[in-house]
């Protein structure tokens, strides 16, 4: 069964983050995924001296928590 978590960028409040993801984080390709999900391009450039935006990876959680159901 995949694992739940919210991804929360930074700045993330002001474009719907976190947001859900379900999966493995450690194979999560967190630019493209970022980007996919509503997350500026530019934003993401902001970050170009790294590998990848430092997110902050809030879980897991379980199917029925109440904090994963709240964000949708």
């Amino acid at each position: 069964m995949s694992q739940r978590y919210l991804i929360d960028p930074p700045g993330g409040h002001a474009h719907g983050f976190p947001k859900r993801f379900t999966g493995d984080p450690k194979t999560l390709e967190v630019n493209d995924w970022l980007v996919r999900n509503g997350y500026p391009q530019d934003q993401v450039d902001l970050f170009r001296d790294r590998a990848e935006v430092p997110v902050r990876i809030i879980g897991p959680f379980g199917a029925n928590d109440p904090e994963w159901l709240s964000y949708g």
